[in-house]
């Protein structure tokens, strides 16, 4: 049997994103998700389901025991209130529901149960948040070094990350150094409680995460987006592989 995997999904005010592709009308709101997570975990063997931002954010733990693992994706900002800082002008556009969820989520599944967990980028960020980490806001404006490549195409690598020994990125990736893409403005600045940094850039921002528990539990955040790689790169679908091979048990 197949693991069923959560995805969650952004949610956007942005009635363009309808009228653009001609799929809807003025004053809509959209929830969507790029298709390089759905390939991904289909890739690996696994079963995604997307997870939308629900009218009552409560009405998402009433799934959880439906789920094999979850993957917190990529998206908005987290507003800094969720981490006791000021908002700065540098903090990109922020969706409260979505926010509100997502912590609601990760923080009942960390705390109730072994469900594996698999964060990228800002679910990296996020799942640091939930365990009491804060974010640099804006990396380039408090003098640290931009990580946002747009030129650069998501399928290709970018820049080289280190990998520490004794993580589950050195048994993913089977080397203490790989290459990555990246697409991210801001960075882990405080770490979060239990969590353990394993993966850094060579200026020293936190790459990759694991949550330090006692039963070897699979909770693991990336900053960069290991989904737009695995068709061009495979040892960056050997995140979804080790991903699905702990939602099997």
């Amino acid at each position: 049997m197949k693991p069923i995997i959560g995805v969650t999904v952004n949610y956007s005010y942005d009635d363009e994103v309808g009228k653009l592709t001609h799929l809807g009308g003025p004053r809509q709101e959209w929830q969507l998700l790029a298709n390089d997570y759905i390939k991904s975990i289909e890739k690996a063997g696994g079963i995604p389901v997307m997870i939308p931002v629900y009218g009552d954010s409560s009405n998402a733990k009433n799934i959880i025991n439906k789920l094999d693992g979850i993957l917190f994706s990529g998206g908005n900002d987290i507003d800094p209130n969720h981490y006791d800082d000021q908002f700065s002008n540098k903090v990109g556009n922020i969706v409260p529901e979505r926010d509100m969820q997502e912590l609601i989520l990760i923080k009942k599944i960390l705390n109730e149960t072994n469900i594996p967990v698999l964060g990228i980028c800002r679910g990296h960020q996020l799942l640091n948040v939930a365990c009491g980490g804060s974010l640099y806001q804006d990396m380039n404006s408090e003098g640290l070094e931009d990580h946002f490549f747009l030129a650069s195409p998501m399928n290709y690598v970018i820049h080289t990350v280190n990998i520490q020994d004794d993580s589950k990125y050195k048994d993913i990736f089977s080397s203490n150094k790989i290459s990555v893409n990246s697409y991210h403005h801001q960075a882990i600045k405080k770490l979060g409680e239990s969590l353990v940094p394993t993966a850094y850039d060579d200026k020293g921002i936190i790459e990759a995460i694991e949550l330090k528990s006692d039963n070897n539990r699979f909770v693991l955040g990336v900053q960069w987006h290991p989904e737009t790689l695995v068709d061009r790169y495979e040892n960056h679908l050997n995140i979804f592989r080790k991903f699905i091979e702990a939602c099997k048990k």
